[in-house]
């Protein structure tokens, strides 16, 4: 594993672009990836990771319903393949609950939980949550798109 230096920043408009291109694919096309990506970035939190000015991994995650529950959900974390088992995607996840706490904070409620699915599968982000301090909770009712079952984790702070 080489050490690599990062940067951790929250997206903003200028990543409409860059962001698009990444979603591109999964979305199928880069104006759907678009209009995805401007609703991430009006109404979520992004965080971005970089590596010498390129954008390497990005989390997006939301605060749940109540405000006063507390709760917060990732809904997707991803590391570029080439720059995984480095602590990114760790420290990346270790960034939002200081985001999510802060959050809350200024509402002034406290941050209680922090929630995300994972297919069954996988494995290699299944044990980078359990390092995290996420635990498997009970299982999803959604389905992967490789058609394995979903596995709720979840965070209490």
């Amino acid at each position: 594993m080489v050490p690599v230096k990062a940067t951790f920043r929250n997206a903003n408009r200028s990543d409409l672009e860059t962001l698009s291109r990444i979603y591109e694919k999964p979305y199928g096309g880069y104006e759907t990836a678009k209009r995805f990506v401007e609703v991430y970035l009006d109404h979520y939190f992004v965080k971005i990771v970089e590596v010498g000015g390129k954008n390497i991994g990005r989390l997006i995650w939301f605060p749940r319903e109540d405000p006063r529950l507390g709760w917060a959900e990732i809904l997707d974390i991803h590391v570029e393949e080439e720059y995984r088992r480095r602590g990114l995607g760790l420290k990346l996840l270790q960034e939002t609950v200081k985001d999510v706490k802060a959050h809350y904070e200024s509402m002034g409620q406290r941050a209680r939980c922090i929630i995300l699915f994972t297919s069954e599968d996988n494995m290699a982000a299944r044990k980078l949550y359990e390092k995290a301090g996420l635990r498997k909770v009970g299982y999803g009712g959604y389905v992967s798109e490789d058609g394995a079952p979903e596995l709720l984790y979840a965070l209490n702070l």
